[in-house]
């Protein structure tokens, strides 16, 4: 029996539908209520968040993972009547379920905050859950209204742990005994205002662009030869002060080499930043890990809700070959964090041990795993739950 071409078409089309209506019929819709508590910064006037001249939108969802349902003009946070400096907004997002999707806040006029508006810290993610699912999610957003300069010096310890430094250009382990020193860069003008080309030479500009941390057990460096890198930087009175953006870069023997030679030193992670709120009485010390994210010593007190049950998420879900996996436990409890492959086989054991109800984060570095779908495991007492990441190099 010979089919004809026309028919053979006929069919190709027919099955180009099923399959079609298959990859709508697996999209799922989420609904997120979003709470943001501006109290700390609610009030009128240079410095305070002011509803009367400021607005808050939310940023995102639809910029990877999914599509928002909802009306553009959703994202504008509306304030409780009954409870001044919360504020909230709806919005309807759909995807594929485990897909993960990010987003952030941002406040307007951009010119009555720092960042021009955006929040300091780095993007949100959320995973989509099943059909239906509503969840609510309550947060502080990292957005700072402009102060006034700063009135007297801060010095500040930064610290960075390479232990576990990672190239950004080349994606190859740095051996933490072969670094000479690091560079720090950042917003502020201290920092060197983003300036210069992520070189040795910016450590010598006037004014510096580039500070340097060393591992040699002075500066601030609380033991020598232990990876982890130091430095006292002074922000003087009449600083702008508030919060910045900053960054590490690693010299060590090749390092210039990479990326064509062009700001070769700018190696440590692209696309964000450790940040970092300058002001008189804060924060002294802050102490990061090379090209992670998580483990940050932050400035402003931690003042996320705790948990109401225990969820399991991770971010970036696809990931390379870095991301961190978050996890709220409502009260004190035994907790094993295991990642295993799909076969069962455990590739490693990240946590063993009592902790305390609330929020954890831990950092994944999968630099030596094969691309694949593996699957984190979270036993916390008599609980389990399950987390499929997806490894893409």
């Amino acid at each position: 029996m010979h089919l004809t071409k026309g028919f053979f078409y006929i069919c190709l089309i027919f099955l180009s539908s099923l399959c079609v209506r298959q990859t709508h019929a697996e999209e799922v819709v989420n609904e997120l209520y979003f709470t943001a508590d501006l109290t700390d910064i609610y009030g009128t006037g240079l410095g305070f968040f002011d509803p009367n001249e400021d607005i808050l939108n939310l940023m995102g969802l639809d910029w990877v993972g999914a599509t928002v349902v909802e009306d553009e003009s959703e994202r504008r946070f509306e304030e409780d009547p009954f409870n001044p400096g919360i504020f909230t907004t709806t919005m309807m997002i759909r995807g594929q379920e485990g897909d993960s999707t990010k987003w952030k806040c941002k406040a307007e006029p951009e010119a009555r905050f720092y960042n021009w508006g955006w929040e300091i810290s780095p993007d949100y993610w959320y995973t989509i859950q099943e059909d239906g699912h509503l969840a609510e999610i309550e947060f502080k957003p990292h957005i700072f209204p402009i102060q006034p300069a700063i009135a007297e010096a801060v010095v500040v310890l930064f610290q960075v742990d390479m232990t576990r430094a990672t190239n950004y250009y080349t994606q190859e382990k740095i051996d933490p005994a072969t670094v000479e020193w690091v560079g720090l860069k950042g917003q502020n003008s201290v920092l060197g205002a983003w300036a210069g080309d992520w070189l040795p030479s910016d450590t010598l500009a006037t004014p510096k662009t580039l500070h340097v941390l060393r591992d040699h057990g002075i500066n601030g460096d609380k033991i020598a030869c232990d990876s982890i890198f130091s430095a006292f930087v002074e922000f003087p009175a009449g600083n702008e002060g508030g919060p910045g953006l900053f960054k590490y870069g690693a010299y060590y023997p090749g390092a210039l080499e990479a990326n064509g030679g062009v700001s070769p030193l700018d190696n440590e992670m692209h696309g964000t930043d450790h940040w970092i709120n300058i002001k008189v009485g804060g924060q002294t010390e802050v102490l990061n890990r090379f090209g992670v994210l998580e483990g940050i010593t932050q400035v402003a007190k931690k003042t996320d809700a705790l948990p109401k049950d225990i969820r399991l998420e991770n971010y970036p879900n696809p990931f390379n070959p870095l991301t961190t996996i978050e996890y709220n436990l409502p009260q004190h409890a035994k907790v094993v964090l295991s990642v295993y492959t799909v076969t069962g086989r455990k590739m490693v054991e990240l946590v063993d041990g009592s902790q305390d109800r609330g929020k954890h984060a831990v950092a994944l570095d999968a630099s030596d795993w094969p691309t694949g779908v593996y699957i984190v495991q979270l036993n916390a007492d008599d609980v389990r739950l399950n987390k499929k990441i997806i490894l893409v190099k």
